[in-house]
């Protein structure tokens, strides 16, 4: 836009501008998309770090896995957006793990990269799988629940990012994690705007019940 208030220069200079103009909004995309990915690898050794320097508690436990899961899955998003395709996370609440899967129609983007830094993922065809089991925590720290919360809470094993960074169903998502049993037990939600994709990691709460979240992720 710099180019068009100097109407004095040749055509031929105007279209150098252009092209240098054009060069650098490419380089600047470029850059973008690294700074991004930059700030999603501290993200995800921000929340390995607090695995190891917290102490081992019941809290500690289910609020540092829900960082964990929360940057990977901002992850996720921003592989959406940035190859413009759609990735499948799939629950199994049961046996403690997500997938998470290529489900868009582009082949060249069927081999999913692994998270950086977050060294419990394993390749599995189209995509890798997380294991909760797998994070050097001193508890357990299963998943409770993955259910949309309106109009009324439904539980779901899957939802998608789209090209657009929102979630597929369009509704509000939340996921949540629990450590420790009985009166002990404590549990965290992970809240999913449908618009946006990005991520709200609550405070942990000693019930199991709805809770607002605090804390955003992008």
């Amino acid at each position: 836009m710099e180019h068009a208030s100097h109407p004095r220069g040749t055509g031929h200079r105007r279209g150098a501008g252009a092209n240098r103009g054009s060069a650098r909004t490419r380089y600047r995309a470029g850059w973008t998309f690294i700074e991004l990915a930059v700030a999603l690898i501290v993200l995800v050794v921000a929340a390995a770090m607090a695995i190891t320097s917290l102490s081992h508690t019941i809290v500690a436990d289910v609020r540092a896995a829900a960082e964990v899961v929360a940057s990977d899955l901002a992850y996720v998003r921003q592989l959406a957006v940035a190859n413009g395709t759609t990735y499948e996370v799939r629950w199994d609440a049961a046996g403690g793990i997500y997938e998470v899967v290529h489900v868009g129609p582009n082949a060249r983007f069927d081999q999913v990269p692994l998270p950086p830094g977050l060294s419990t993922a394993s390749a599995i065809p189209n995509g890798y799988v997380h294991r909760m089991s797998d994070l050097p925590l001193m508890g357990e720290v299963r998943i409770v629940s993955v259910e949309v919360t309106e109009p009324s809470r439904q539980a779901i094993a899957s939802f998608t990012f789209e090209p657009s960074g929102e979630v597929s169903p369009l509704q509000p998502i939340r996921i949540r994690l629990g450590a420790g049993r009985g009166d002990a037990a404590r549990y965290v939600d992970i809240e999913i705007v449908p618009q946006t994709g990005l991520m709200v990691v609550g405070d942990p709460m000693a019930s199991d019940e709805p809770q607002v979240a605090t804390a955003a992720i992008e």
